[in-house]
């Protein structure tokens, strides 16, 4: 899932940034430029004044934009997943943190609020052999949001593909009668399959809800 960007976090990196920049510049890049003022061009130390401006201006730019992405706020629904030196260290979060920079660093930041997605399996055969579109709606949450940043690449995929090869698998198992009167039922299972993959990811699946069952019209 596509996190959206923090306009609180980003308002309070670019204040320190100015608060950092703007006072070390003035202090310690501003008088090499001051000393060219008033200089010939042909002056041999222009150049050198010049350039040892050019490079503290950077150098002060570089440590202020270090500094200020030390600083992370998390909203309510986000948890941030931190690593120390490689290794994860838990998830943290919601609220302001300082995470020094090089030995730390983040690995990932979820949202953990409740969302739902749609699947769809077209054409699959039923037991009885009669191929049928089902669409099921999923309901999930993150769980557990070091499992869901560390142990596999993208959480969401991973628990669409589990969730469209289970209701695959509960068609096929059943007949079709089934699958259009007992439709609570298909889906208390459905939702167990799919529930005791995506723990593997810390992904929890609340419940899952069968709204569609499309068969053949030579059928109906």
């Amino acid at each position: 899932m596509r996190i959206q960007r923090n306009p609180v976090q980003v308002f309070i990196r670019n204040a320190i940034r100015l608060v950092i920049a703007v006072p070390l510049w003035l202090w310690v890049a501003l008088p090499d430029f001051v000393a060219i003022l008033g200089k010939s061009t042909l002056d041999v130390n222009v150049a050198g004044s010049l350039g040892a401006g050019v490079v503290k201006s950077i150098i002060i730019l570089w440590v202020a934009n270090i500094v200020a992405k030390m600083f992370y706020i998390l909203p309510q629904w986000e948890r941030l997943v931190l690593l120390r030196l490689g290794k994860s260290v838990g998830a943290r979060g919601p609220g302001l943190f300082v995470i020094p920079p090089f030995i730390f660093s983040v690995a990932r930041i979820l949202d953990v609020r409740i969302t739902t997605y749609e699947v769809k399996a077209t054409k699959t055969l039923t037991r009885d052999n009669i191929p049928v579109d089902v669409t099921a709606a999923v309901e999930l949450e993150v769980e557990d949001p070091e499992k869901a940043a560390i142990d596999v690449q993208d959480y969401w995929k991973t628990t669409e593909w589990v969730s469209m090869e289970a209701l695959k698998s509960t068609i096929g198992g059943n007949d079709l009668k089934p699958l259009l009167s007992e439709t609570d039922r298909i889906a208390a299972d459905l939702k167990a399959g799919i529930d005791a993959a995506a723990k593997d990811y810390g992904v929890n699946v609340r419940a899952v809800r069968i709204t569609d069952v499309g068969t053949p019209p030579t059928l109906v």
